[in-house]
């Protein structure tokens, strides 16, 4: 019985790994699309406030 728990303690630790692992590959890859999305959207934002004070 004690070995079965220690094997799926072992199991679970690695099953968190994956997922943190996983979690920041995803992190990574919506910094990636903030950085990007963020100035465009700034931009657009711009545009339309400055064609708002133009006419």
């Amino acid at each position: 019985m004690k070995r079965d728990s220690a094997i799926l303690r072992r199991e679970l630790k690695s099953n968190h790994a994956i997922l943190l692992e996983n979690l920041k590959m995803g992190n990574r890859g919506l910094n990636l699309i903030l950085l990007i999305g963020i100035p465009i959207i700034i931009s657009i934002i711009m545009s339309v406030i400055s064609e708002f004070f133009i006419n």
